[in-house]
């Protein structure tokens, strides 16, 4: 008859595939492959102090 092992190593996946999912969540540039990236920019000559608050919509 097989040795019961119990449940510590259900619990050690556990937590192996949920840092795993933390890490890739926090960082997806972890994984490998190509990422599309999207970049701003802010006009400086056309750029300045508002003299209002903007409104709300909702």
């Amino acid at each position: 008859m097989p040795k019961k092992r119990g449940w510590p190593w259900v619990v050690g996946a556990v937590a192996l595939g949920a840092t795993a999912v933390l890490a890739v969540v926090r960082d997806p540039l972890l994984l490998p492959g190509d990422h599309e990236v999207t970049g701003y920019a802010v006009d400086d000559a056309i750029s300045g102090e508002v003299d209002n608050a903007p409104a709300h919509w909702c």
